[in-house]
């Protein structure tokens, strides 16, 4: 079982929580789910960010992107010179809306 971890909190445990908004969801959309709804606050300010990390996900499904990999990105599109230091390769698949690669600082 996959965790993600975004400022301390590990999610997986917070989307195992029963929510029903119109079925059953789970894993981290039912976390963006509950963001957006405010039953849940994660102290990374994601809850204005919260569509635009599930439109990430979305496009990213095929490699798939966790929660914590869109959140990053997304940060990166916020902050256009930022770069991301990962040994993730996933990170060489995506890119920003702007169709941008993510700035990788070298291993």
């Amino acid at each position: 079982m996959r965790r993600d971890h975004v400022g301390g909190l590990e999610l997986k445990r917070a989307s195992a929580r029963p929510y029903h908004e119109p079925a059953l969801l789970i894993g981290p959309k039912a976390v963006l789910a509950m963001v957006r709804d405010g039953l849940l606050r994660v102290p990374l300010a994601i809850e204005p960010q919260a569509h635009d990390v599930d439109v990430l996900m979305t496009r990213f499904a095929g490699v798939p992107m966790s929660l914590a990999d869109a959140c990053l990105v997304r940060l990166v599109e916020l902050m256009p010179d930022a770069s991301v230091f990962t040994l993730d390769s996933d990170f060489a698949l995506y890119r920003t809306r702007k169709n941008r690669p993510i700035q990788r600082v070298d291993s």
